[in-house]
């Protein structure tokens, strides 16, 4: 069928979730990722940002690389997070960050939220909003990315119940 070739023709954007190390679970984005039908491609990558920040960058910069246009990166390193802010200056794709430790300790946000001039970091509190968020980035150039976006759209604000003037024409 027609609907097969999709893929064929419309090549998946990237998310590149950076984890501070191995322990850290990246479960919560590929559920997401797989709940909304894989509409990205999932790549990781794991360093402290903190401890060996030259081998971290140079692994980060590669990632990018592989796809510059279509990439999107979720930082995912609680406590003090200097990966996201350092990852935000130094690249031209979009950086979320999201804290693991920020439920149990509140104060690690503020490392991702007060952040120097010229360094365009976005905070998400959870894993999903995270992705939806990365997904929202790519939808202008990705139909993968743009479909899940207007999945959750149509599903949570389009309808009769929530809209009134749903299916009315104007």
């Amino acid at each position: 069928s027609r609907v097969a070739w999709f893929d064929s023709l419309h090549e998946k954007p990237q998310i590149v979730l950076w984890c501070a190390s191995e322990m850290d679970d990246p479960k919560p984005f590929v559920d997401e990722l797989a709940r909304l039908g894989n509409p990205a491609t999932l790549v990781q990558g794991v360093g402290s940002v903190h401890k060996n920040p030259e081998g971290a960058l140079l692994r980060f910069r590669s990632l990018i690389a592989a796809k510059p246009a279509d990439t999107v990166a979720i930082v995912y390193v609680g406590r003090s997070n200097g990966a996201g802010p350092v990852f935000a200056c130094d690249t031209h794709v979009p950086v979320i960050t999201v804290s693991p430790t920020v439920l149990k300790n509140p104060e690690d946000i503020w490392s991702s939220l007060n952040v120097p001039s010229n360094c365009p970091l976005n905070v998400q509190k959870y894993p999903a909003n995270a992705v939806q968020t990365a997904l929202g980035i790519l939808a202008a150039r990705s139909p993968h990315a743009y479909l899940a976006r207007r999945m959750i759209v149509e599903d949570a604000h389009l309808s009769s119940a929530n809209s009134p003037s749903y299916g009315k024409s104007c």
